[in-house]
């Protein structure tokens, strides 16, 4: 059976929802991995506990410009959205909790290149 591709409003209606959805998921696996690679920057000095938070803000930061691209006024480039009158404060919102979300990252990005996770 072959699948369908999603049809131009379905992207209209989740490019919104990018900030919101994506930033939260990539902290809560940056937030379990913060608790695991200390060991093993401990054993091999590598920086593993200050790479990942900043691949992770990035992809974070990648995700608050897709919000971002979908709160102009004007239908996005894919089609009308199911919920005009909403799409913009979706954006917005998406906009807002993936930059509280990418700031909450680079400041657990400076703390692990200032703990070196060996100071027990």
């Amino acid at each position: 059976m072959a699948v369908r591709p999603a049809s131009p409003s379905h992207a209209a209606n989740i490019l919104p929802c990018a900030g919101l959805v994506v930033s939260p998921f990539v902290w809560v696996v940056t937030m379990q991995l913060s608790q695991i690679l200390p060991y093993l920057d401990c054993r091999s000095g590598l920086q593993t506990s200050a790479v990942a938070p900043l691949v992770a803000a990035v992809l974070t930061i990648g995700a608050v410009y897709l919000s971002w691209r979908s709160t102009g006024p004007e239908p996005d480039v894919w089609g009308e959205s199911a919920y005009p009158a909403t799409r913009r404060f979706a954006a917005l919102l998406g906009c807002l909790a993936g930059g509280i979300f990418a700031y909450a990252l680079l400041l657990q990005a400076l703390s692990a290149f200032l703990l070196t996770g060996c100071e027990r």
